[in-house]
């Protein structure tokens, strides 16, 4: 019982880990995104 316990809680754990990289990963992945389509929108607003 207590080992099931350990076992649930260290899944939980992991679980917890993982989203937060996940997270931190997809907001630097949006800012990058972002800092590559910046200077096309700027480009755009030249052209017009």
């Amino acid at each position: 019982m207590w080992i099931e316990g350990a076992v649930t809680h260290q899944l939980n754990y992991v679980i917890v880990a993982r989203r937060q990289i996940l997270n931190k990963f997809s907001n630097l992945i949006f800012v990058w995104i972002k800092k590559q389509i910046a200077p096309i929108q700027e480009s755009t607003k030249l052209i017009r």
